[in-house]
């Protein structure tokens, strides 16, 4: 059984297609390489291969950056009994970046953990029990307030 492409699937191909410039003869020349002259008749798993391709050529070409959904960070760690939920992951990682230095979020991230390295001797946040992460919300907020004692 084929699936094919899905009409999201389609439209993203097309968004990346002018996104790229690409003009008829090398859209159908990438086509030809799936073995198909439309992008409805693409596989979804053909589909899915070209996306990361346009994808990857955009982002290379400074066009394109792929957006995480913070919403949805640490979802695939719920469950886990007595260890950190997402929703607190994600509150941790909130609240240090309030009182970060660092530039940018890979940095901020970098910071974070090596703080809890330091503070409860895990290499990330991911892998906090629940009085762990009581202990580092608590630092945070104490770090929180000297800074703002410090800016008034």
């Amino acid at each position: 059984m084929i699936f094919n492409s899905t009409p999201k699937q389609r439209q993203l191909i097309g968004y990346f297609r002018k996104l790229l410039k690409l003009n008829e003869d090398v859209y159908y020349d990438i086509l030809s390489g799936y073995g198909v002259n439309s992008s409805k008749e693409l596989t979804k798993f053909q589909a899915e291969d070209l996306l990361k391709r346009l994808k990857y050529q955009a982002a290379s070409m400074g066009l394109y950056t792929e957006k995480t959904n913070y919403y949805n960070k640490y979802d695939n760690m719920a469950g886990r009994f007595g260890m950190g939920t997402p929703k607190q992951l994600r509150m941790i990682e909130s609240m240090w970046k309030s009182v970060s230095n660092q530039d940018t979020d890979e940095l901020k991230e970098r910071a974070l953990n090596h703080f809890v390295l330091r503070l409860v001797g895990k290499s990330h946040i991911k892998f906090l029990t629940q009085s762990e992460i009581s202990k580092v919300i608590k630092a945070i907020q104490a770090m929180q307030k000297k800074r703002e004692t410090v800016t008034i």
